[in-house]
């Protein structure tokens, strides 16, 4: 079941609509993080939907399923399959992510090279 955050806003072609493969999450959040972004990453994988809230280039707040935070982030990065939708747009929630960005990208790439 969609949680309501995510179930309103659908994940519209956009500036940046794509499936999802081993890396790509981490290798966008990458490339959002060098390039100062702001705007959310809605991620779609069968029935079940995320968000990545980005201000500055840093994840900010993550929902993934009834998990948000840490947790939700790295549920997110280990996704494969499904579609994302990055959409710049002013972000305003509450922090729940509490490492910077790039530990989350490292551990997820170190856990794909790893497998």
């Amino acid at each position: 079941k969609l949680d309501t955050d995510t179930r309103r806003l659908p994940a519209l072609p956009g500036p940046l609509s794509c499936k999802v493969g081993p890396t790509d999450i981490a290798e966008l959040l990458l490339f959002i993080h060098r390039t100062q972004r702001t705007g959310v990453v809605t991620i779609r994988y069968e029935r079940w939907a995320g968000r990545l809230f980005i201000s500055r280039g840093e994840v900010v707040h993550c929902r993934a399923g009834k998990k948000t935070g840490d947790e939700a982030m790295m549920t997110l990065l280990r996704i494969e399959g499904g579609t994302l939708h990055f959409s710049e747009e002013a972000v305003r929630v509450k922090r729940s992510v509490k490492r910077p960005t790039f530990q989350y990208i490292e551990e997820a790439l170190q856990d794909v090279v790893e497998s």
